[in-house]
């Protein structure tokens, strides 16, 4: 199965979402992550959080994917929260 999950920066979201099923499927899931209007960077929080979860984060780079049919399901992801930052202080409140 081949996972594409998509958010609008890609730096914290979709990145998640990544990391999080790699790290517990394995090999048996190929997923990747894009946005929709990318950021150009992963915001170092992200990879923060993700590091202090055990989570390999190595690799992980900003992308907008145009070749959405080779994937077998693609999720997007949509922050609720108005102002951007809010999202990052209240995944780091959780973390």
């Amino acid at each position: 199965m081949k996972i594409l999950y998509i958010c609008t920066h890609n730096r914290c979201r979709s990145i998640f979402s990544e990391a999080i099923t790699n790290h517990g499927a394995g090999n048996t899931i190929d997923t990747k992550s894009a946005g929709s209007q990318p950021a150009g960077m992963v915001h170092p929080l992200s990879l923060k959080y993700l590091q202090q979860a055990g989570i390999v984060t190595d690799g992980f780079k900003v992308s907008l994917r145009m070749t959405l049919p080779t994937f077998t399901l693609i999720l997007l992801l949509r922050c609720v929260i108005q102002q951007p930052q809010e999202h990052v202080h209240y995944i780091s409140a959780i973390a």
